[in-house]
């Protein structure tokens, strides 16, 4: 067999044990404890011990040589069963336990064995076919000269051996079944996809924690690279979320309020001080009305600083209780799945809180030498910060809470979505391949400031009005403070605001709290939307010409919006899923899955599936593109691309124009892959110029330019391009300016030439027409040459003169034969019509046709109407000329035309009675305003048809079976 046909096949042939992809081959193999000389051993071995057969028959078969291993394992079996049962009974049983193990010892092997595990995957998509002789199930049966020399005796073809093998009924008897081959097929498969999506997977770290186990040791806690803070829904898991629990039948505001609590009856403070702290609303103010009591009683400060550095282990066991005694914290824990939990609160303790918000830990995992593990380890006090990062505060509440959430795992457990799934199901609506990224400068985002009408009497500025208006009733918010939002004009601004207060002002019960983040937000979002595409059709538009197209919201990941939008910006999301080569299907699988099994730093995208939502429902309305208005903005305007608004965040203030926006690195899963390959290089966005509108400062260096005054390259080093390209634009548009004023010169030019050939050939021919024509006796004279011309008049165009405003139609048609020539037309300015022309006759007030100059009709000068010529000047009739003449001749609808008075009405074609300087019934106007009468020439009427002679016909010519038909049928 040619080993250019196993190529051209895909096809490749293992040999026997020898073979480094033979499951005999010898490797050992180490799992749990354990020594295995290869794989066949291995599973063999496990099949034993599935069938509980002894210790000492498991090692027996380990010291048996691989060719022996199968015989010897069947010896086994078959001496351990009980009477009654019989070896070819087991054997399908074996089979199924032997293939499973084997699989499994694969696995293991190909984490253990590099070499294995690269001449696997180089295999590529071909077949893989085990030759081995001696095992026709593993194998075919065969070695693979004896395969190839029954192949070559057969007559078959190449494409047979994949047929063998993908179809068990074609298989000859002589062909084994290949189990083993299919076996590495799958393996190599599974290796391929975990290769693609190590991207995607998020590796978890341990570290040691703050508690320690029974026997002193720190407890090691699991987390990775995904970074949750305690705000949003998470945010009834932090110290300062005011939530009751029981401690020995005494209850409790919160964790700070207990831990106070314990404080002051260490200390023997009198009821009335305790008092006064429970009655304290917010737990972050508890810690700040403590210490002013206690600076009021003016302890011992040696006594008391031994009482307070108790206060963590009462913090300790306050968020013990919190959690053990409450099944939904639990769930809600449990459902963060190993993400690294940070402390934010601006209020809290730097003990207690991380002292900083989590995009700032977000970049720093950026960098290659700093991971979870080192946070982990300065936060621990394990690992002396660098001072750019002694700020960083300990963190205790989010490492005591992982350490909870691994006390309370339970591999049962299925994490759930921090929102509820969409209405439609997001697959079933067959979004294709093509993906539209938009940013929140986008006019599908809620940010878009155009107004929505919630009722007659209430308009609110954007559709995130809307939605903060019903979120603040829904939540029970105080009118004031709704109104004092809402008064906030800056979609962002607004929604930044309400945020804010949601997480550090207010204390929304946890049913409410939850019932908004998962299922009343999205809700609102919603509706929201709809009410800007039914209220704007030109944005419902660009909606519906996005087609079937996946929409997907960039913005940067933040725990408030993690489930709204994807996390990543447009850029990143490409890459990322560019370089997994993951398909449309698999990302919208992605981004509906919970956030523990999703990509690190990767949202759900809920805006993007409710304008997907939105559009098929508009669609599946009887809604078109073409019925709407077209929004006059680029592509790139309407989806907000490259835009620094991919930064924003909802739960800090927001500056466009700041630099951050535009240079920094934030955590993504490519980066936090690849960060420590030396290959490694990052993209990074360079700040940009803002050119400077100072045209007096432009010009004078755009002349010291040109005068070699100033060094350019010296000045852009020092003062940046700021002001170079701002001269640059300056100089650019003047030039513009000075060619479109030359342009607009010469074309005023060439219209002025083509007026005046025009009035000329009219003229001339007009007096052809005029002249008698001779008697038919006369001599025919052959035509004469016309003289040369010197300089011969410019061609006319065919098209509208570009100077000509909406209502210039150029030249108009004679009104009829025999008279001078009539022009309605607009003469360039400063320039009265040319003279010794008679008063004009418009289109609007000729006589109906009487078809004596129409060829249609039979009558008149045909080739009048035929010459190129004319066809020029027969577009202004509106019935075979071009667009803008029918568009300026057009009459408007018959209703129109009757309540105006039919088409001479006073008021027709939004032009008066009046038009060009004559009136409609053809009169011109004097100097003062006054109609000049001018008679109209005579109608012609048309010459009457002649009878048609009446047919006669002999019937005796008549076939059979024909009728003759009547003149009057």
């Amino acid at each position: 067999m040619d080993p250019g046909e196993l190529d051209q096949a895909k096809i490749v042939l293992i040999n026997d044990e020898e073979d480094v992809l033979h499951c005999g081959y010898a490797f050992t193999l180490k799992h749990e404890g354990k020594r295995f000389p290869s794989v066949l051993h291995f599973a063999y071995s496990q099949v034993l011990a599935q069938m509980r057969l002894p210790e000492e028959d498991i090692l027996d078969l380990l010291s048996t040589p691989c060719l022996e291993v199968p015989a010897r394992a069947f010896k086994l079996i078959k001496d351990t069963l009980p009477p009654g049962r019989d070896i070819i009974q087991m054997t399908p049983y074996i089979t199924n336990l032997r293939q499973n193990f084997l699989l499994t010892g694969l696995r293991i092997r190909s984490e253990q064995d590099e070499t294995f595990k690269n001449n696997l995957v180089a295999t590529s998509d071909t077949l893989l076919i085990v030759c081995d002789e001696k095992d026709p199930e593993l194998g075919v049966g065969m070695s693979d000269k004896s395969l190839v020399e029954f192949w070559r005796v057969g007559g078959y073809k190449m494409q047979d051996l994949s047929d063998w093998m993908l179809d068990e009924r074609s298989r000859p008897k002589a062909i084994g079944q290949n189990l083993l081959g299919f076996v590495l097929m799958w393996l190599r498969h599974e290796l391929r996809e975990k290769e693609r999506l190590k991207l995607l997977t998020n590796v978890e770290v341990s570290f040691p924690g703050l508690s320690t186990e029974s026997d002193k040791a720190a407890m090691m806690v699991t987390a990775n690279t995904q970074l949750l803070s305690l705000s949003g829904i998470l945010k009834p898991l932090s110290n300062y979320y005011r939530f009751s629990f029981d401690v020995k039948d005494e209850s409790y505001r919160s964790v700070e309020h207990y831990a106070f609590e314990r404080l002051f009856d260490t200390l023997k403070i009198d009821e009335p001080y305790i008092q006064k702290l429970r009655s304290v609303h917010q737990p972050a103010d508890v810690a700040r009305v403590a210490k002013k009591v206690l600076a009021e009683l003016e302890f011992d400060e040696s006594e008391l600083k031994h009482k307070m550095a108790k206060l963590d282990r009462w913090r300790q066991t306050a968020m013990k209780h919190k959690i053990s005694k409450d099944q939904e914290l639990q769930q809600l824990l449990l459902n963060t799945g190993n993400a690294f939990l940070i402390e934010t609160n601006p209020y809290g303790d730097d003990v207690w809180t991380v002292n900083t918000d989590e995009y700032e830990l977000q970049h720093l995992l950026t960098k290659p030498n700093i991971d979870v593990t080192y946070l982990a380890d300065i936060m621990c006090g394990r690992e002396k910060p660098p001072p750019s990062l002694e700020h960083i505060g300990r963190n205790k509440t989010g490492i005591l809470l992982m350490e909870l959430r691994q006390k309370y795992a339970n591999a049962a457990f299925v994490p759930f979505a921090f929102i509820a799934p969409p209405d439609t199901n997001i697959q079933r609506l067959g979004p294709s391949n093509n993906i539209i990224c938009f940013t929140p400068e986008s006019i599908f985002h809620p940010f878009y400031p155009v107004a929505i009408v919630v009722s007659p009497t209430l308009t609110v500025p954007s559709p995130i009005h809307f939605v903060v208006l019903y979120a603040c009733r829904f939540l029970s918010i105080k009118p004031a403070l709704e109104e004092e939002i809402l008064n906030i004009r800056e979609p962002s601004e607004c929604w930044y605001e309400f945020n804010r207060q949601l997480q550090t002002e207010l204390n929304i019960p946890f049913q409410k709290l939850q019932s908004y983040f998962m299922m009343e937000r999205q809700r609102l979002l919603k509706i929201a939307l709809s009410l800007m595409l039914n209220q704007h059709s030109a944005i419902l538009r660009a909606l519906l010409e996005t087609e079937d197209a996946l929409l997907v919201c960039c913005s940067r990941f933040n725990t408030i919006e993690a489930e709204l939008t994807s996390g990543l910006r447009e850029r990143e999301f490409r890459r990322v899923f560019q370089e997994s080569q993951s398909d449309v299907k698999e990302l919208i699988e992605f981004f509906l899955k919970p956030q523990p099994n999703r990509p690190p730093y990767v949202g759900g995208n809920r805006l993007g599936f409710i304008l997907m939502e939105l559009r098929r429902h508009f669609t599946l309305g009887g809604c078109y593109p073409s019925q709407y208005d077209l929004l006059p903005m680029t592509v790139e305007a309407k989806l907000g691309t490259d835009s620094p608004t991919e930064n924003y965040v909802c739960d800090r203030p927001f500056t466009a124009l700041t630099k951050m926006n535009y240079t920094s690195v934030w955590a993504d899963p490519y980066i936090l892959t690849f960060k420590t390959d030396p290959n490694f290089v990052n993209i990074r966005r360079s700040y940009p110029v803002y050119v400077r509108n100072e045209p007096t400062r432009s010009t004078a260096y755009v002349q010291a330019v040109k005068n070699e005054d100033l060094d350019l390259a010296k000045d852009i080093k020092i003062n940046g391009p700021g002001l170079a390209l701002g001269a640059a634009a300056t100089a650019v548009t003047d030039i513009f300016d000075m060619l479109v004023l030359e342009e607009r010169k010469a074309i005023a030019c060439r219209h002025e030439r083509e007026c005046t050939v025009a009035v000329q050939d009219e003229l001339r021919e007009w007096q052809d027409r005029s002249k008698p024509k001779p008697p038919p006796s006369a001599v025919h004279q052959p035509p004469q040459m016309p003289p040369p011309m010197n300089n011969p008049p410019p061609l006319i165009s065919s098209g509208p003169s570009l100077l000509a405003g909406p209502s210039d139609n150029g030249f108009q048609m004679p009104g009829s034969s025999g008279g001078p020539p009539r022009f309605g037309g607009n003469f360039p300015p400063n320039r009265p019509p040319p003279g010794n022309v008679g008063p004009p006759n418009p289109f609007y007030n000729r006589q109906p046709p009487q078809h004596h100059n129409d060829y249609r009709h039979g009558g008149g000068d045909h080739n009048r109407y035929n010459s190129p010529r004319n066809d020029r000047n027969r577009r202004n009739y509106g019935s075979s000329g071009g667009r803008d003449m029918q568009r300026n001749n057009y009459s408007g609808p018959p209703q129109r035309n009757d309540r105006h008075g039919g088409r001479d009405g006073p008021n027709y074609n939004n032009g008066g009675n009046y038009r060009n300087g004559y009136r409609r019934d053809g009169n011109q106007l004097s100097g003062s305003g006054t109609p000049k009468s001018t008679p109209a020439p005579p109608p012609r009427t048309a010459s009457p048809k002649p009878k048609k002679p009446k047919r006669v016909v002999d019937e005796s010519e008549l076939s059979e079976g024909e009728i003759l038909s009547s003149d009057e049928d």
